[in-house]
């Protein structure tokens, strides 16, 4: 009677979940795993050990060789530390469990690194006096620490500041160069060109004041040109994180410096870096490895193409970077390194942030159990009834 009540289709759908229940039992170990499961071997977490061999057991620590340290007002400096057992043997790379941790009173520095064995300190501008503290831990081992007395010496005076003179007699502009890409710079006041590139694309540069010498003349020039007229990108790395090259995108400029007589300076440096601005298109974002954070600036040496110090800029969209050398320039679009793409590799589907416990899985593998059981009981007695009928 059972059989008959109960739909032949409900006796497979009970068996098939309980099919899938035990599958889900028999990944438990990988799904208590991380959120986001991966390719590879996986296993418990190993746990942290209550013991440590004899010859790893943390005994002392680096002895500063100065008891006092005097630093410059502004300077970037790093310390480091080292761990020995009590035989003197470094173990700072081979002791499990240990930890570090640096600081330093009265804000004379930021710290960088602070959790490892060696920190960073960016010391402030001003005059300071502070304590430097490193702290080494390790389970079932006294704490060490070590402190260095810190002196930041006051920054001196500023120079005193010598103006410059713009020059008597102003520049020759260079001939056979179109008036609109070019301009007087000042020594004093400095001064800064913008020209059309193209398609509404801005092509900028800025010079401040003081960037030639006392009375100099100069004039400089701004002329877009087309990619196949400056030397190629260089090729992609074989190997590493990044690929070290390029490829060109919507702008390729010639920043040209004149003398006082307009003769080309083909070597010309200025002592204060000037700003070179040139307007970027989505086609260059959608053309860039990682977008917009894969524009720069790139400039040619006379050897090989070197990329700049770039920021970019929105209303209006526009890429800058900071230079006291002239060439070639170039709107840069980052190329992906090779095997940077997917490889392929597949795993387990990710679980979120669920990992189920251990009753959760042993009542999900006993309901499992039970569901097959009766797919398969009920099926049988289904099948006594149809052969008595």
């Amino acid at each position: 009677m059972l059989g008959m009540a109960i739909p032949k289709r409900w006796v497979i759908s009970l068996a098939l979940v309980g099919l899938v229940s035990l599958f889900m039992a028999s990944y438990s170990a990988v799904w208590a795993g991380p959120a986001s499961a991966t390719t590879g071997t996986t296993g418990a977490p190993t746990a942290t050990p209550t013991t440590v061999p004899a010859n790893t057991t943390l005994y002392s620590i680096t002895q500063f060789t100065l008891s006092t340290r005097v630093v410059p007002p502004g300077s970037i400096q790093g310390m480091n530390v080292r761990a020995f057992n009590s035989d003197g043997d470094d173990i700072t790379n081979t002791a499990p469990g240990l930890t570090y941790a640096w600081s330093i009173t009265n804000g004379c520095a930021t710290l960088t690194n602070a959790t490892s064995t060696s920190a960073g300190f960016d010391f402030v501008s001003a005059a300071c006096t502070g304590v430097v503290t490193v702290t080494v831990k390790q389970f079932g081992a006294n704490p060490k620490s070590k402190t260095i007395n810190i002196t930041v010496n006051a920054p001196e005076g500023a120079p005193p500041v010598v103006p410059i003179a713009n020059s008597s007699t102003p520049a020759k502009l260079p001939t056979g160069v179109d008036s609109n890409q070019v301009t007087e710079i000042k020594a004093g006041d400095g001064g800064s060109l913008s020209v059309d590139g193209g398609g509404g694309k801005a092509i900028s540069l800025n010079v401040p004041g003081g960037s030639l010498g006392d009375g100099e003349a100069a004039s400089v020039s701004i002329k877009p040109i087309s990619a196949d007229s400056v030397p190629s990108a260089p090729p992609a790395a074989t190997e590493g994180a990044s690929s070290g090259t390029f490829k060109f995108g919507s702008s390729v400029v010639q920043i040209t410096w004149y003398d006082k007589d307009g003769n080309a300076e083909d070597t010309k440096k200025i002592s204060k870096p000037a700003q070179v601005c040139m307007t970027y298109t989505q086609e260059d974002i959608d053309n860039a490895d990682g977008g917009i954070d894969g524009l720069g600036i790139w400039r040619h040496n006379g050897t090989e193409w070197v990329k700049l110090n770039s920021t970019a800029y929105t209303n209006p969209n526009r890429i800058c970077a900071n230079t006291a050398s002239f060439s070639p320039f170039a709107l840069g679009l980052d190329v992906a390194a090779p095997g940077a793409a997917d490889t392929g590799a597949t795993g387990l589907p990710a679980t979120g942030d669920y990992s189920p416990n251990a009753m959760t899985l042993i009542m999900a593998m006993f309901a499992g159990f039970a569901l097959v059981g009766t797919g398969v009981f009920t099926a049988r007695r289904a099948r006594r009834v149809r052969e008595e009928s």
